[in-house]
């Protein structure tokens, strides 16, 4: 996993959006917009795309693996 690889330490939840409202509730709580994937930041920030959650990593982690100033 790429934030296990930046360094970074997270909390996961996981949910599966097709199994019902529990599960659609718990993705919301994270993410309005019920996107996945979805990172929210030390700061309350919310990023839902792979690709900026990747560049967020990379620059936030510069020495746990991501290329600075990619």
């Amino acid at each position: 996993m790429a934030v296990q690889a930046a360094g970074s330490r997270v909390e996961a939840i996981e949910a599966v959006t097709w199994e019902g409202d529990a599960e659609r509730d718990k993705v919301a709580s994270v993410n309005p917009m019920r996107r996945i994937p979805a990172l929210v930041t030390l700061d309350g920030e919310t990023i839902a795309e792979s690709f900026a959650i990747l560049i967020w990593l990379a620059e936030q982690y510069p020495e746990g693996g991501g290329r600075s100033g990619a």
